[in-house]
């Protein structure tokens, strides 16, 4: 059962799917920041596609698409300088219902979600 708020990592060009297998390697603060907190809890953060066409605005919040794919980090390899590499498993598919809005002191981005069957 997937919570109904997660982190989000948006990425161009990569998506997941529920049952596959996604390497990953975590070096924007924003997402080490993201992947710390997931695995001091339930080790699930979510996946979206970004909207093709805006480059210039990744380091803010740029579109993505309304539906992502949960990942369970299952394995992680943390490295001295802070990096991660780790490896998701896909869960389950969902739909953001909204973005909550940006925190002081949470570099990235959180959204209410809900599952697709």
């Amino acid at each position: 059962m997937l919570p109904p708020l997660l982190p989000l990592f948006p990425l161009p060009m990569t998506v997941l799917f529920p049952g596959v297998f996604l390497p990953l390697h975590i070096f924007e603060p924003r997402y080490k920041q993201m992947v710390t907190k997931a695995l001091e809890g339930d080790r699930i953060i979510g996946i979206s596609l970004l909207v093709p066409g805006h480059d210039e605005q990744y380091e803010g919040r740029p579109p993505i698409f309304p539906i992502g794919c949960a990942g369970l980090i299952t394995h992680v390899e943390r490295q001295n300088d802070g990096r991660f590499n780790l490896i998701l498993r896909g869960l389950d598919k969902f739909q953001i219902t909204e973005e909550e809005p940006a925190t002081d002191g949470v570099l990235y981005r959180i959204a209410h979600v809900t599952p697709i069957e």
